[in-house]
C-alpha cells in the first residue's frame, strides 16, 4: 500500500525468530518501501542520545541470525526507496542476497533464493601469517579472525595481506612464507568441525607479474568485495582508489 505503514523491522525479527528453530533456514524480506513504524523505523528522526539506534537494531538482528544459522535475503522493487544501505547489511552479514526486481521477475527470484544450497553454518575463519604481515582494512596483526556465519554453495571469500616496511628486507631473504587457514563450522546436522589448511607461498624478488601466475578471477572478486564494503561504510574515495589500483595492475599483465 503506497504511503502506508511498513513494519519491516518487526516482521524481520519475528521471521528470524521462527527460522532460528531450524539452522540453515532462509528468510526473504520483500518490501516496496522503507520501514516506518515499530522496530527498526528508518524514518524516525535520530535521538541526540542514541543517533545510531536504528542501524544498531539491524546489526543486532544480523548477529542473531548468524548465530542461529539463518540466512536473510532482501528483495525490493525498481524505483522504490527502502534504505538498502541499512537493511542490506542483513544479507551481507548472513550470506544472503540483495535483489532489486520487477513484478515480472519476482516469482523467479524468490524461487532462486529458496534453493537449498546451504553448506555450513556458524563458520569462522582464522588466517595466520608470519610476524610482519598484516591485513589491510582489517587488522595490523598477523592474525585475522573473520566471522563468516552461513556459507552457501558458490560463496567466495578473499583475503588481502601486506608486509610491514621494516621487515621487507628480511622476507626477501626467504624463499617461502607460511600461511595457515583454520576453519571452524557446523555441518547441516549441527556437528562441529575444524579444518586446518597450511601452505608455503613463494617469495619473489621482482616486481614483474607473469600472467600465468596471476589469478585474475580472484583479484576481480576481491576488488568487488572490498570496494562494496568501503562504499557501504561511506569511504567512497578509498573505494575509487582501490578500483583504480586494480585497473593499473591489470594493465601490467
Amino acid at each position: 500500500m503506497e504511503h502506508g505503514a511498513t513494519a519491516l523491522g518487526s516482521a524481520a525479527l519475528a521471521a528470524v525468530a521462527m527460522a532460528s528453530r531450524y539452522p540453515g533456514s532462509k528468510v526473504v524480506l520483500c518490501t516496496d518501501g522503507r520501514a516506518n513504524i515499530g522496530l527498526g523505523d528508518l524514518e524516525q528522526p535520530p535521538h541526540p542520545s542514541s543517533p545510531a539506534q536504528t542501524p544498531f537494531f539491524y546489526r543486532q538482528l544480523a548477529l542473531q541470525a548468524v548465530e542461529k544459522g539463518v540466512i536473510i535475503s532482501v528483495m525490493t522493487f525498481k524505483g522504490t526507496d527502502c534504505c538498502l544501505a541499512d537493511i542490506g547489511r542483513l544479507a551481507d552479514a548472513t550470506g544472503g542476497r540483495v535483489n532489486i526486481v520487477s513484478l515480472g521477475t519476482m516469482a523467479t527470484e524468490i524461487q532462486s533464493i529458496s534453493v537449498d544450497n546451504v553448506l555450513a553454518t556458524s563458520v569462522k575463519a582464522t588466517l595466520l601469517a608470519p610476524d610482519g604481515v598484516y591485513f589491510p582494512y582489517e587488522t595490523e596483526s598477523n592474525k585475522l579472525v573473520r566471522e563468516i556465519g552461513n556459507v552457501t554453495r558458490g560463496l567466495e571469500i578473499t583475503f588481502q595481506f601486506a608486509v610491514k616496511p621494516d621487515v621487507i628486507e628480511v622476507f626477501l631473504q626467504k624463499n617461502t612464507l607460511p600461511f595457515q587457514l583454520q576453519l571452524n563450522f557446523k555441518t547441516r546436522d549441527q556437528q562441529r568441525v575444524t579444518r586446518v589448511l597450511t601452505e608455503q607461498r613463494p617469495v619473489t624478488t621482482t616486481s614483474r607479474i607473469l600472467v600465468g601466475k596471476l589469478n585474475i578471477a580472484v583479484l576481480d572478486v576481491h576488488c568487488a568485495q572490498l570496494c562494496a564494503s568501503l562504499t557501504m561504510e561511506g569511504r567512497v574515495q578509498e573505494a575509487q582508489n582501490q578500483l583504480q589500483a586494480q585497473q593499473d595492475l591489470l594493465k601490467q599483465v
